[in-house]
């Protein structure tokens, strides 16, 4: 645990501040790999698997839906722009 009281009082506060969250960094990783290793094992990591509302985390979902989702509104947005500023420009200058 990083004691910030004697943060503010070390001289060298920015390479001691670098050098405390990259130990806390390097502590931590071990402890998420073990964490994801039991959601796998567990076959709770996956949505495709997941047919009892187990827990999953969200960088284990699948992103199609919303990769086609966002496709189709650009596309939407795409047909909209071209109609307000081509086909409405074309009427005022024909009037």
């Amino acid at each position: 645990m990083i004691d910030w009281g004697s943060l503010s009082k070390s001289v060298d506060g920015d390479d001691f501040v670098v050098k405390q969250v990259n130990k806390s960094l390097e502590l931590l990783l071990p402890t998420v790999r073990e964490l994801l290793a039991e959601y796998q094992s567990l076959g709770c990591c996956t949505d495709e698997t997941n047919t009892d509302n187990l827990p999953v985390f969200l960088s284990c979902l699948s992103l199609n839906q919303y990769h086609a989702a966002e496709e189709h509104f650009t596309q939407e947005l795409v047909s909209f722009t071209k109609k307000q500023f081509f086909e409405v420009s074309l009427l005022k200058l024909l009037l």
